[in-house]
């Protein structure tokens, strides 16, 4: 008798499996399976229905988790073009309103021919270089920012650059 021939020997008899016909007195009474099965087949219906409602909630979450994921990426998205809209229309209201400071400048050292420059006193030579000087970093700082002097005059109407400011009849 070998190793494993030992191992697998029962110590005594009551290790033994007893057969399925075993009617000894030791025996397991019969069941009766109409009772059984039925009690055992109506928990599982109960559960399994249980469980197919478990399903269609977590399906039905999921859909709404899915939804809210997708609607914040919207609002998210929508609010960061908004912002950048609000940006570039307060800038370019701000730009506008900077043109009619440039338009001034433009004026004042125009009145100032050459001719009206020599009568003028040494003394407002330095106001009329700093009105200059002025006029020159202003109209740099808005080139820097994408804003370019356009010669519109005696140039055909351009919508895409030009901005009409009265009606001509013709």
């Amino acid at each position: 008798m070998g190793l494993s021939d030992a191992m697998n020997k029962p110590k005594n008899q009551d290790d033994v499996p007893q057969a399925a016909n075993d009617t000894g007195p030791d025996a397991p009474s019969p069941v009766q399976p109409d009772i059984y099965d039925l009690a055992a087949s109506s928990e599982i219906a109960r559960e399994a229905a249980q469980i197919a409602g478990l399903h269609e909630q977590v399906a039905d979450l999921k859909d709404r988790y899915l939804r809210a994921v997708a609607e914040t990426e919207n609002v998210r998205r929508r609010a960061e073009r908004e912002k950048a809209d609000a940006a570039q229309f307060a800038f370019a209201r701000f730009a506008r309103e900077m043109l009619n400071i440039v338009d001034n400048f433009a004026r004042a050292t125009d009145a100032l021919k050459p001719e009206v420059r020599a009568t003028l006193p040494v003394a407002a030579m330095p106001i009329i270089e700093g009105i200059e000087a002025t006029q020159r970093e202003l109209l740099a700082i808005l080139e820097r920012n994408g804003i370019k002097r356009i010669e519109a005059k005696g140039q055909r109407f351009n919508p895409n650059l030009h901005q009409a400011i009265a009606e001509v009849p013709g």
